[in-house]
């Protein structure tokens, strides 16, 4: 009988226990709760219940509502969105709940899912928040990058042919505008030119002719379209049309008085696609090109993780390949690029990255940017600094890049290569005409 009466009291514990640890999120107890959290700004305490809450399948519109102001007074904006976009469905009229979302998609860079929310709200609210009405030019990006290499030119023997080319320096400067009236697409135009400067090496056997040098001009016109689709999935493409003129050096092997110019273009054409769910965002790059009279198949994959729910810190990790095939021959380039972003202060950004592998006419930063086309990349080191006043919509931002290249040139017609290490520097500013 004793034992029996120990089991009970034992069984009661447990009970009593159980029912503590795992409370019964009813709608009611979880409207009470939730708005006790509220009314004390306890938002750790709110989101732990909110989470309870639904693993017990209760959900419902003020729930929705309060948890996505407490990740939002915790600049968490982007676990925001999902629940400020859920309450704004069963109530699409609210007009303080669509404030929030909007603000919620621009602090975490989401601005033409912001642009949406705006485009629903009244004039009085637009002026309120101070949103502009759509420009015919929503921004501006203009930048201005140089370049500079060490001097890896080969000082030939006597017996020997050499044919090489030596890029110097360079300069390319760039403009860019986007036309983002409509709340589903967005226009990009621009232009880039590049100068590069080079030395052009032909020497015959037993004679030493001077080194002749030329200059590479290349203008890149290119135009982009973006759609958004719902839930923040974007495609783009991007169609890149390169002309210029180069010096013929070919022609120095046959005579040394001999140098002409040459006119080539070249085309670059790509489909980009996009997601983000909640704090990490993911896409990926297949491009077809003929840069340098090659065919180029290009892929590029990459990922970024916001760890804070916000711009405030981030890791991307990007893959990029491509196959590049003259005439029969395929040859395979593929690398790896760490980013790591984060706020210096209140306006300020610092982004460290480093690259390995091998990289062979490819394009970046959203352009084709050929810098000494004729060599590999093998890695890179980079730092780039930038102010971001996302109230004022102005970016400005500085870069610098060490890169360690390898050229490749004929020793009697046998190839050889050199490493060497080229640094650049690139400035510009982003300016947004529409908030």
């Amino acid at each position: 009988m004793q034992g029996l009466k120990h089991l009970i009291a034992i069984a009661a514990l447990v009970f009593l226990t159980y029912t503590a640890v795992s409370q019964v999120y009813t709608p009611s107890y979880t409207d009470s709760i939730t708005y006790s959290d509220f009314l004390k700004k306890d938002w750790k305490n709110l989101i732990k219940h909110s989470n309870a809450a639904r693993r017990q399948k209760t959900d419902f519109f003020y729930l929705q509502y309060r948890t996505g102001i407490a990740y939002y007074e915790q600049k968490k904006y982007m676990n925001a969105v999902p629940y400020f976009e859920t309450a704004s469905i069963s109530d699409p009229n609210n007009t303080v709940l669509a404030e929030y979302l909007y603000f919620s998609f621009l602090f975490s860079g989401r601005s033409k899912d912001a642009q949406r929310v705006a485009s629903k709200l009244s004039e009085y609210q637009k002026q309120t928040l101070n949103i502009s009405s759509p420009a015919l030019i929503s921004s501006v990006n203009i930048f201005s990058k140089y370049g500079k290499n060490e001097n890896y030119s080969h000082l030939p023997e006597i017996q020997e042919v050499v044919e090489q080319q030596v890029v110097t320096d360079y300069r390319i400067d760039g403009i860019g505008l986007t036309f983002d009236n409509s709340d589903d697409y967005t226009v990009g135009a621009g232009l880039m030119q590049t100068l590069l400067n080079k030395d052009i090496t032909a020497l015959g056997v037993l004679t030493v002719p001077p080194i002749y040098g030329g200059t590479t001009k290349q203008t890149d016109y290119y135009v982009s379209v973006s759609r958004y689709l719902k839930k923040g999935f974007t495609l783009t493409g991007t169609y890149h049309g390169l002309r210029g003129n180069d010096v013929n050096y070919n022609s120095l092997i046959i005579s040394k008085d001999t140098i002409s110019n040459i006119s080539f273009s070249a085309f670059w054409l790509g489909l980009t696609a996009s997601k983000t769910f909640r704090s990490v965002t993911v896409g990926g790059t297949v491009a077809l090109s003929n840069l340098n009279g090659f065919k180029i198949f290009e892929k590029n994959v990459y990922g970024i993780v916001y760890p804070l729910s916000n711009r405030n810190l981030y890791y991307s990790l990007s893959y990029g390949g491509n196959s590049v095939t003259d005439s029969s021959q395929t040859k395979n380039y593929s690398a790896f690029t760490h980013t790591l972003g984060f706020k210096f202060g209140k306006f300020l950004y610092l982004e460290p990255s480093y690259m390995h592998g091998e990289r062979f006419l490819y394009s970046e930063y959203g352009g084709i940017v050929i810098d000494n086309e004729a060599d590999v990349l093998i890695n890179r080191l980079a730092l780039q600094v930038s102010f971001n006043s996302v109230s004022q919509n102005f970016h400005v931002f500085a870069r610098y890049e060490q890169n360690k290249k390898r050229n490749f040139y004929l020793i009697n017609s046998e190839i050889s290569s050199t490493d060497y290490i080229n640094q650049t520097f690139t400035g510009g500013f982003l300016w947004y005409f529409q908030k």
